[in-house]
């Protein structure tokens, strides 16, 4: 099997700026990158594409004149690849939730192909949610997609194999734990990817041993719940074990990872916690001794800097401890939609709205301001939910849209991160607008459009799947900086984990070994 990369030749929106005729929509599918595949239609296949899709293909499942078809692949999992290619979350006029968006056709000189057996296509997700179904893309005359015809995803059985986990776990763990939420013990989804399996193992047979080592989480632990110890399961064999942590896994495939603390992520956060404020607090210091020394912040994806003029020395401070990201869940492997295709095309898997918990009615209207206001294409986009919908002129209004209903009555998931995102393609000029809220019950943010670059559009869009940069300076005077320092402290405080006591570090300090720990403390 060969497989080659399709090379895109032009940038996003590339094909409208010069020649609009009104056939095409500024954002279609045309525009989202692809890649081909040469397949044997001799043999069984198995296609692990770049973004995670497995399609197999069984022997005899392609018929056509000649014994390899070229396929053409394109993939949609995040917001950025749907507005990319324009595709909507849309079922006709009802707002869907995806759980992702895949398109397979035949390519290149051989395109009279025909499915004769059905081919089997895993879509990657983060975790399964209930009631998914898979609907089939339909091609307008503008490059754009409609979603019809849904049908239900078949239910993933539970294998032999976790049956015997599920009753350990039923047996010996439920009175205490949970697999998606806190009861007298922490909830358990996601164990093994968050925890290295000798710890787990330790825990589990005896985990007042490695309390009694102060193993540091496990005692923290002991402390967060009460003093109440797990009991010794030493009768366990690793067997057991495993068969426990299998049922976890296949539960935890139908958990979103967010919804689930991670307390030893928290946990690490307390002894980052106090680094960090060590560190600022003899940055502060430092400039307080240099009025002319300090220059400038800097920040880029991976680092906030403060950059010195009479030395290369710099305070650097992860980004990830300044916004949270530490007692963000650990990345989790991604489980399947298993979906069966008997044509060529877009499919894509989707809820409605509507039937999403905590999904509440809301409502949105969106005003565009200055001088393009009913021409623009307008777009709602909400990354956590992989929702994108296209925005119409509400009742009476020339310049204020909705998204799903003429008044501006929508469903929306309550306290998340949205974005509006405004196009217009005019006299070979390209329009943008972008601005983000987050979601309630009513509100009705404002956007204006200005002229970019295509290249610059492509940033802008790209950057939806990026975390927001929330701390930018450029400042020269020392008492600025100072300032500026003083708040990341308070911030900072801020960040002291809430599943987790810091305080419970103070016990290492009785540990004459721990010198690190105690000098920490002692700084803070």
């Amino acid at each position: 099997m060969r497989t080659h990369l399709l090379i895109l030749t032009v940038f996003l929106f590339a094909l409208f700026c010069n020649c609009n005729t009104g056939k095409k929509a500024i954002l279609n599918s045309s525009l989202l990158p692809g890649a081909i595949y040469t397949i044997d239609i001799t043999r069984d296949t198995v296609l692990h594409t770049a973004k995670g899709a497995i399609i197999t293909i069984p022997k005899g499942a392609l018929k056509t004149k000649s014994a390899t078809v070229d396929l053409e692949i394109k993939e949609a999992y995040t917001i950025v690849d749907m507005l990319q290619g324009g595709l909507v979350t849309k079922a006709g006029k009802d707002p869907l939730s995806s759980g992702g968006m895949i398109s397979i056709n035949p390519t290149g000189e051989n395109t009279d192909v025909t499915i004769t057996e059905e081919i089997s296509v895993a879509i990657p997700t983060k975790y399964r949610q209930d009631g998914m179904q898979v609907y089939k893309g339909d091609k307008n005359s503008d490059g754009t997609i409609d979603w019809t015809d849904p049908k239900p995803i078949d239910k993933v059985e539970t294998p032999d194999s976790i049956k015997a986990g599920e009753a350990l776990f039923r047996n010996n763990c439920s009175s205490c734990h949970a697999i998606d939420k806190e009861a007298t013990a922490p909830p358990l989804a996601f164990l093994r990817q968050r925890r290295e399996r000798f710890w787990i193992d330790h825990f589990i047979l005896n985990a007042g041993n490695l309390i009694n080592d102060q193993d540091p989480l496990a005692s923290c632990l002991y402390e967060h719940y009460n003093r109440a110890a797990m009991p010794a399961y030493s009768n366990f064999s690793l067997k057991d074990i495993d068969a426990i942590l299998d049922y976890i896994d296949h539960q935890s495939a139908s958990i979103d990872p967010n919804s689930i603390p991670d307390f030893g992520k928290s946990f690490d956060s307390c002894e980052v916690y106090y680094r960090l404020i060590k560190q600022l607090r003899q940055e502060r210091q430092r400039m307080t001794w240099d009025t002319n020394k300090f220059s400038r912040v800097e920040r880029n994806s991976n680092t906030t800097r403060a950059i010195l003029n009479s030395s290369q020395d710099a305070l650097i401070v992860p980004v990830a401890s300044l916004e949270k990201e530490l007692v963000s869940p650990a990345d989790i492997k991604p489980v399947y939609y298993q979906i069966k295709i008997e044509t060529w095309g877009w499919y894509n898997v989707d809820i409605l709205m509507k039937n999403l918990p905590g999904f509440e009615n809301s409502e949105l209207m969106v005003r565009v301001m200055g001088k393009y206001k009913s021409e623009v294409t307008l777009y709602l986009a909400i990354p956590s939910q992989k929702i994108l919908l296209d925005g119409g002129l509400l009742s009476g209004s020339a310049d204020t849209y909705g998204f799903y209903t003429k008044d501006g009555k929508i469903p929306l998931p309550q306290n998340v991160k949205a974005y509006i995102i405004a196009l217009l393609e005019q006299d070979g000029q390209l329009f943008f607008g972008k601005t983000d809220f987050t979601t309630g019950l009513s509100q009705s943010p404002e956007i204006t459009l200005q002229a970019l670059t295509t290249d610059s559009v492509n940033i802008q869009i790209k950057l939806l799947d990026m975390p927001d940069f929330a701390f930018k300076a450029s400042a020269t005077k020392n008492g600025d900086s100072i300032r500026r320092v003083d708040i990341k402290i308070a911030e900072l405080e801020g960040l002291k984990p809430q599943g987790c006591d810091c305080s419970c570090l103070t016990r290492y300090m009785e540990d004459k070994r721990d010198t690190a720990i105690q000098d920490l403390l002692q700084a803070y």
